[in-house]
């Protein structure tokens, strides 16, 4: 706890009921021009989600590294 993310890392996600996610955390200059104008708050970041292929930006409370 207390480390923070970094770009290309794989952690857990987690959104509402969903259950927990694998997503890559992606440099914000990186992603499409549509993700980037999305709203989003100041701290968050965007995240790729693996299989779903979907974007959201997240917050730092919402992510867990994952540990192989």
């Amino acid at each position: 706890a207390g480390k923070k993310p970094h770009y290309k890392q794989i952690v857990w996600v987690k959104l509402g009921n969903y259950r927990w996610w694998p997503a890559e955390i992606c440099n914000p200059r990186l992603v499409p021009s549509n993700i980037q104008s999305l709203r989003h708050d100041v701290g968050d970041f965007p995240v790729f989600f693996f299989g779903s292929h979907d974007y959201y930006w997240i917050n730092q409370g919402r992510v867990f590294p994952y540990v192989a």
